[in-house]
């Protein structure tokens, strides 16, 4: 992808496709960027382990990027990683605004259910699909499938399976997510937004 500019209007130090290491201070964590037209928007993230481009991840307060660890998870932003990761303490763009193709899902991924985390079957993290009556214990607001995973290798516009970042098959299949600033809530906190 081309290169991002700042709110100010100034180039990306680096394009959306590649990576830093901590120890440069420019882009500063927690710095948002957009494409020339606007349609997408990053942020910078610290990643605290190898990810594999397309992997959503959670992102903290102090913009550390971690893995969907199981469906367990509290409140938290979500962003898509947009490059190879190889090692903790590296600066990446997590996209958390606009089309992402090419998102890491599981199988049940479709138009028509609700994003939620998956449960971590290996070392790679992926959105899962819920109908309303699942019992989903995390619901990621403001995500939603654009197609249904795709796993008969027929999309041209981005990969439709996963190796994770240590190099072990997974059973994720690629989708296009609409990202609009996604976050969690788990089921107790969403439970007690009903009883309010």
């Amino acid at each position: 992808m081309a290169n991002l500019r700042g709110l100010g209007g100034y180039a990306a130090p680096f394009p959306t496709s590649e990576t830093v290491g901590t120890s440069v201070a420019d882009p500063a964590l927690g710095s948002l960027w957009t494409t020339a037209i606007g349609d997408k928007v990053f942020v910078v993230v610290d990643c605290q382990s190898a990810f594999v481009a397309g992997e959503p991840v959670y992102i903290d307060e102090a913009n550390l990027a971690t893995r969907f660890i199981d469906a367990n998870a509290a409140t938290a932003r979500v962003g898509v990683i947009t490059a190879a990761v190889s090692a903790s303490d590296t600066k990446a763009y997590a996209q958390i605004y606009g089309l992402y193709a090419g998102a890491a899902g599981t199988s049940n991924v479709a138009s028509s259910k609700v994003l939620g985390a998956a449960v971590a079957v290996c070392d790679l993290a992926a959105f899962a699909g819920f109908n309303d009556s699942d019992e989903a214990s995390v619901v990621i607001f403001g995500a939603y499938a654009v197609n249904a995973a795709d796993s008969g290798a027929t999309s041209s516009l981005y990969a439709t399976s996963f190796v994770s970042a240590s190099g072990t098959s997974t059973v994720q299949i690629g989708f296009s997510v609409w990202l609009n600033y996604p976050y969690t809530l788990n089921k107790p906190q969403i439970a007690s937004l009903h009883d309010t």
